[in-house]
């Protein structure tokens, strides 16, 4: 709701920043890049988490950018190495977590 909300103020002429803890991808591409377009979003996400992963880009929903991504694991002290910005709106690697290894480290996440 935060990013829908925030988006929503904004393209009403408020001027404010959209910092979210997890995110949903909540639009299509075109929403999602007009997101970004607008500038001072934030989202942090991290791999354990379920929720950046949902509805998915199976359905045509992507997520804006940028995201700060944990890859650090659950109880692990985090450190600046564990957080990986990711630009673009997608394919997101970060949003398919710990199930796709593989496919983070071919592109160099």
């Amino acid at each position: 709701m935060a990013t829908i909300g925030g988006t929503a103020l904004r393209h009403a002429g408020y001027k404010l920043d959209i910092i979210v803890h997890v995110w949903l991808a909540v639009g299509n591409e075109a929403f999602a890049s007009y997101m970004a377009k607008q500038g001072c979003i934030w989202c942090v996400t991290h791999t354990n988490d379920p929720f950046p992963k949902v509805p998915g880009p199976v359905l045509g929903y992507k997520q804006s950018s940028p995201e700060y991504w944990i890859t650090s694991w659950n109880n692990k002290t985090v450190t600046e190495a564990d957080i990986k910005v990711i630009y673009g709106v997608a394919p997101r690697t970060a949003m398919q977590g710990p199930r796709n290894r593989m496919a983070r480290r071919i592109n160099g996440i």
